[in-house]
């Protein structure tokens, strides 16, 4: 029952809560994720709404915490990404200072690239190859199946080795 009362909350208040959400991300695609995150939370906590008349401040307050709750985990995942730059270029100080200035270049590329994945790719990843996690264990962590994590480190990797591939190329063009 409480499944089929969060799909007619989801009729109703879905474009409100897009729009809620959307007026703080100013990205359609996350807005969408975070509404739908927003209505997961929902139907999760359905049993704390007490007052029906107020269900629409009830979903937008859940939308706040929510959009709240993106910008934090952001945040972290920014932080462990300056600190793996800075891990990458604590290893490239060498005698070699011409290898050291191109393994700094790619470092940067590397993790300007790295901004532009959607962040479960970015939290894959760092759990693959700075926590050095196996896929099982990411599997676990992150409640998914473990080909699904075979299929983002995949993917995530196949746009880095791309976007680096055009950013070196152009960058080298540049010179």
């Amino acid at each position: 029952m409480e499944a089929e009362e969060v799909a007619r909350l989801y009729e109703r208040y879905h474009s409100r809560v897009f729009a809620y959400v959307y007026a703080r991300v100013r990205d359609p695609q996350l807005a969408e994720d975070l509404a739908a995150d927003t209505f997961v939370q929902a139907l999760a906590n359905l049993h704390t709404l007490r007052d029906p008349q107020a269900c629409l401040g009830w979903l937008l307050s859940i939308a706040r915490n929510t959009v709240a709750a993106h910008y934090r985990r952001r945040t972290r995942e920014e932080k462990g990404v300056k600190a793996l730059g800075e891990e990458l270029a604590a290893r490239s100080q060498g005698d070699d200072p011409l290898a050291a200035a191109e393994e700094r270049e790619l470092r940067d590329m590397m993790l300007q690239q790295m901004t532009r994945l959607s962040s479960r790719e970015r939290e894959v990843l760092r759990l693959r190859f700075e926590a050095g996690l196996k896929g099982s264990e990411i599997a676990a962590l992150l409640g998914i199946r473990e080909v699904t994590v075979r299929v983002i480190t995949f993917r995530a990797l196949a746009k880095l080795r791309q976007a680096l591939a055009r950013a070196y190329t152009s960058a080298g063009s540049r010179r």
